[in-house]
């Protein structure tokens, strides 16, 4: 799959509109700790995913993955995720992990940043360089 066709399979406005995100009255949009310290970090990226691994909800079908999809995964189930998950998904999506104190960037981490089916990988605690 082309890098274009990733591009285009992402789609902001596409993302708003299926959350149900009014950017206007998002006061300090587009920084993300303005406007979401209000409804919970975690939850705000829970309801972007159409995918969540957690300790609350774990909903993923490898098979239904579609490219551009959003995958939430709690930061320290991230080493499950990559032995579990990532091995079967077939298409390239977007990957956010957070809500929790683990850090994301070792060394075993970052072998995943160039695989073909990671578009983007948003981290919270990150300690790679």
């Amino acid at each position: 799959m082309s890098e274009a066709h990733f591009e285009s399979c992402i789609n902001e406005s596409e993302i708003i509109k299926q959350n149900n995100l009014n950017i206007s009255k998002i006061p300090g949009f587009p920084f993300i700790s303005n406007f979401v310290q209000k409804i919970g970090y975690a939850n705000f990226f829970r309801s972007l995913s159409n995918w969540q691994y957690s300790t609350e909800v774990d909903n993923i079908k490898v098979d239904e993955v579609q490219c551009g999809d959003i995958i939430f995964v709690t930061q320290h189930f991230v080493n499950y995720f990559w032995e579990i998950y990532h091995k079967k998904i077939k298409s390239k999506y977007i990957l956010i992990s957070h809500e929790s104190d683990y850090p994301a960037g070792y060394p075993w981490h970052l072998m995943y940043l160039d695989h073909k089916n990671i578009g983007y990988w948003f981290a919270q605690n990150v300690v790679a360089k």
